[in-house]
């Protein structure tokens, strides 16, 4: 599953790496294993479909994303700040929000994730591969 929650593949070209937060070049699938072989600068990395996002070509855009930080809240401020900073969000047509949690397995992320999991202004949301205390969240 790719980060726009369906099964479409993703295509050759430019796409943004969320873990790196940068542009590169979508160069291949690897076959049915769904890794993505993308040239950043001068190196071929490996990444899952959930680590990249699509650019539009025509206009070069990246993807629009905002950041939030809910480390030094409890569980329902948290779940309220996100759903507030969601609805912003949407309104000023962001492709994602990166929350900052602050912790990798604890309360607030399993808070949140429960939430998001219900919020049908989520597409799809996954854990950051550089941070454990940050969960990408992606909005339909």
């Amino acid at each position: 599953m790719n980060r726009l929650g369906d099964n479409t593949p993703l295509k050759r070209g430019l796409v943004w790496v969320t873990p790196r937060r940068q542009k590169g070049i979508l160069l291949e699938a690897v076959e049915e294993s769904g890794v993505y072989r993308v040239l950043i600068e001068d190196e071929v990395i490996e990444l899952s479909a959930q680590e990249i996002l699509p650019v539009d070509a025509e206009h070069g855009e990246s993807p629009i994303f905002i950041t939030l930080a809910l480390h030094h809240l409890d569980v329902r401020d948290a779940v309220d700040l996100l759903d507030k900073k969601i609805q912003r969000a949407i309104l000023a047509s962001a492709d994602c929000i990166k929350v900052i949690h602050g912790d990798e397995r604890g309360k607030v992320r399993k808070a949140l994730h429960e939430y998001l999991g219900q919020s049908k202004r989520v597409r799809a949301f996954s854990d950051d591969t550089a941070r454990r205390d940050t969960t990408w969240v992606y909005l339909n």
